[in-house]
């Protein structure tokens, strides 16, 4: 079998500072630990990891702050998100790295080694220090980053089936192991991950007391090696349908903004045309230089694909991206997307079907005024009138019926039923005059009834009574829709039926 050979980037961000060695630590069931250190504090010997009694005996002039470990992950996770100009699929390494699945990527950016050299080269821009590494696996990826003492981008990138040749003098600790483990394995004289690949799995299994200690070494190696798959948690599924734009000149104003929305809605176009599809929700990212995002998105009532309209429904929300100090990517995904109706149009262009021009109404004002404050009905499985529809919001992904209300249906339905009084002849005549809000009303014209009988197969529903419908008009040339609820000959009923009104016709 052929294994998809995948690539990821790996970076480190570190807590620098020139003159004093400083550290972060946070307290966890061991004690005090060293989560990040400085330049200064590592070239005293201090590691991260390491109790802070143990380093401040290595180093009595160590200085440490407690680290904010929720604001590093929402720092790292927005940075992430900046990185989605690189790939679709992209995830955090906790505590201090970025993976980036490149695959069939790296072409865009001139190369594997070019995409390496504008990752570093944007990120040491926002005064970030970052190492970077690119291998078959996720493993060796973060192992070269973070541990390989190269400087050339070319050196950092491994080429295929050397993983082992690339990663065996590397240290141990870029196993990706518990401290405690890691100080064994130095004592048992294994200080590189070449040193403990080449113990036979049952000899090393021998030398840990914990059968948990020795498989975590050979899960890590098996990582390494690509033996055995590793989790990657993209930060959000990777979108069916996306188009990409960098900008030579960073973006500062929205009529720029406009223009690369067109472009990028031409590219996307293209690509659900030739798949048969029409998007249901569309999202545009802006990059920004600072590392920083912005996203506005749009969602429509039923699937499309034309440029003018998903353009209108965007250009609205424009003025919500703030530039900030420019923009250098534009990204344009199709998050959800249906087959594709296509509609026959009239010689002039415009549709032949009213329904389409509705979607599109419909869609400007979702989108203007919140997907929440505009819905449609959907049909349920009930012939029960109040429970036959229900509302969704207009984006809702639930396919798009035409016809979802029957057509003998009233335009209006009451949100209860109101009791009415009517007199009508026995036992199932329609009713010939009825009192309403309080105001008599003659009827004209009749029609019925519907029985509807009660759903007994649900909890709650033995007692309800079987329902007569009728549509009537009044001298007025009002049409009401109402019911009687019950039978007269019905020995077990008390008195005779009750009658309401339950929806008005238009």
């Amino acid at each position: 079998m052929h294994a998809r050979r995948i690539r990821a980037t790996s970076l480190r961000l570190d807590v620098l500072d020139e003159d004093v060695p400083f550290c972060l630590v946070e307290t966890g069931g061991k004690g005090i630990r060293i989560t990040a250190i400085s330049k200064a504090a590592a070239g005293h010997g201090v590691k991260v990891g390491q109790p802070l009694n143990d380093a401040r005996a290595i180093c009595p002039q160590l200085a440490s702050y407690p680290a904010d470990s929720r604001a590093d992950m929402e720092g790292l996770k927005s940075l992430a998100q900046w990185c989605d100009r690189y790939s679709p699929s992209v995830s955090l390494i906790a505590p201090d790295s970025i993976a980036i699945d490149t695959t069939g990527c790296a072409h865009l950016f001139g190369g594997e080694a070019a995409l390496l050299q504008d990752v570093m080269r944007r990120l040491q821009w926002m005064k970030l220090t970052v190492r970077t590494g690119l291998a078959e696996t996720l493993a060796a990826a973060r192992a070269i980053a973070l541990f390989a003492d190269i400087n050339a981008i070319g050196d950092r990138i491994v080429p295929h089936g050397q993983i082992a040749a690339a990663t065996n003098d590397l240290p141990v600790e870029a196993l990706d192991l518990c401290f405690d483990i890691v100080v064994l394995l130095r004592r048992l004289g294994l200080k590189t991950i070449g040193a403990v690949a080449a113990v036979p799995r049952h000899a090393l299994a021998r030398r840990f007391q914990s059968k948990q200690a020795a498989g975590d070494v050979c899960l890590r190696l098996d990582h390494l090696y690509g033996r055995r798959g590793q989790a990657f948690q993209p930060l959000k599924p990777a979108p069916l349908y996306r188009a990409r734009m960098g900008c030579n000149d960073p973006i500062l104003d929205i009529v720029s903004l406009e223009y690369g929305l067109g472009y990028l809605l031409n590219d996307l176009v293209r690509q659900l045309e030739g798949d048969g599809v029409g998007v249901r929700t569309l999202t545009l990212t802006a990059c920004r230089v600072d590392g920083s995002t912005r996203a506005v998105q749009a969602g429509l009532s039923r699937p499309n694909r034309n440029p003018s309209h998903l353009q209108r429904l965007l250009k609205e929300r424009l003025e919500q991206i703030d530039p900030g100090e420019g923009i250098d990517t534009l990204i344009l995904s199709a998050d959800a997307v249906q087959v594709f109706d296509p509609r026959q149009k009239n010689l002039d262009g415009t549709s032949t079907l009213k329904s389409e021009e509705t979607s599109v109404l419909i869609d400007r004002l979702a989108n203007r005024l919140g997907a929440k404050n505009v819905y449609r009905t959907i049909p349920v499985e009930s012939h029960i009138p109040e429970r036959a529809q229900k509302p969704v919001a207009v984006n809702d992904r639930t396919v798009w019926l035409e016809h979802s209300i029957k057509p003998d249906r009233p335009f209006r339905l009451l949100a209860r039923p109101e009791t009415i009084s009517a007199i009508a002849e026995v036992p199932d005549g329609p009713p010939l005059q009825f009192i309403w809000r309080r105001i008599i009303r003659r009827v004209v014209h009749a029609r019925g009834p519907e029985r509807i009988a009660p759903e007994w197969w649900l909890q709650g529903a033995a007692d309800d009574e079987v329902r007569d419908y009728y549509e009537v008009e009044d001298t007025q040339g009002h049409r009401y829709w109402l019911y009687r609820a019950g039978l007269y000959q019905d020995p077990v009923r008390k008195g005779p039926p009750l009658w309401f009104m339950h929806g008005l016709f238009a």
